[in-house]
């Protein structure tokens, strides 16, 4: 029925233009086929008795349609109950947190419930167009899917980094290349200016962009303990302000 009533404007205003367009050839002495003349003149006749027939099940069926159509709102209606709840706990999942361990395992299993959740809301989309009522709203879990996106990429950018930090530590600090260094650490703070601005109050993007504030501070003290010229008193002065005393290894950041 909802097929036949897509259509029904255009096949209903069809058959009169048709017959036109042939009358014109055969004014022409173009001829057609008995076959298909008879055909074109049934076509009209056949369409209406497929309305009325579509009609007459669609009204037999009007009553199981309304209890079908009341049983998907109620379903609809719990489906989006559950997915706003979801949704209400979704800034408290662990991966917005730091520090998080298995972050991936934590985003893998996010993925498999709004997964889930996806393939329950195009099943009810189903519904909704074969009863012709209301669909249930796919925004909060469209908003859901993306932070998961942004906090996965925010992620990928943590472990980068510490990464780095880590390899940095493990060199000893006059022979650390400050210069290249420093355009690492420029490069790192540029690209997560590049991601969304919503996520810049999101636990680990203020975790790792304290980190490298703290790594370019540190820089400029490398900078001075590098430089031959500094005394005694400078060194010193320098270590107590990178917290470096003589029980550490101050061969390394």
């Amino acid at each position: 029925m909802a097929q036949i009533q897509k259509h029904v404007v255009y096949a209903d205003n069809m058959f009169k233009p048709l017959k036109d367009i042939m009358a014109l050839l055969k004014s022409y002495n173009v001829e057609f086929d008995q076959q298909l003349l008879r055909n074109i003149d049934h076509l009209p006749l056949q369409w209406k008795h497929l309305k009325d027939v579509a009609a007459a099940r669609s009204e037999a069926l009007e009553q199981a349609q309304s209890y079908q159509r009341e049983r998907v709102n109620s379903m609809i209606v719990i489906f989006m109950c559950r997915v706003q709840n979801y949704a209400k706990q979704f800034p408290r999942l662990p991966f917005f947190s730091v520090p998080c361990d298995k972050v991936y395992e934590h985003c893998d299993a996010v993925c498999a419930r709004l997964d889930h959740l996806a393939s329950l809301h195009r099943r009810y989309l189903r519904y909704s167009i074969l009863l012709g009522i209301d669909a249930a709203d796919s925004t909060t879990l469209q908003l859901c899917t993306a932070e998961l996106r942004r906090i996965k990429q925010l992620w990928d950018y943590v472990h980068v980094i510490e990464a780095c930090i880590v390899e940095w530590h493990a060199t000893p600090w006059h022979s650390i290349d400050t210069d290249e260094l420093e355009t690492e650490c420029k490069k790192f703070t540029r690209d997560l200016r590049t991601l969304d601005k919503c996520i810049r109050d999101w636990a680990p993007y203020t975790y790792i962009v304290d980190i490298l504030k703290e790594l370019m501070a540190s820089l400029r003290a490398i900078t001075e303990l590098q430089n031959p010229a500094i005394s005694e008193r400078h060194w010193l002065e320098l270590m107590q302000a990178t917290k470096l005393t003589q029980t550490h290894d101050v061969e390394y950041l």
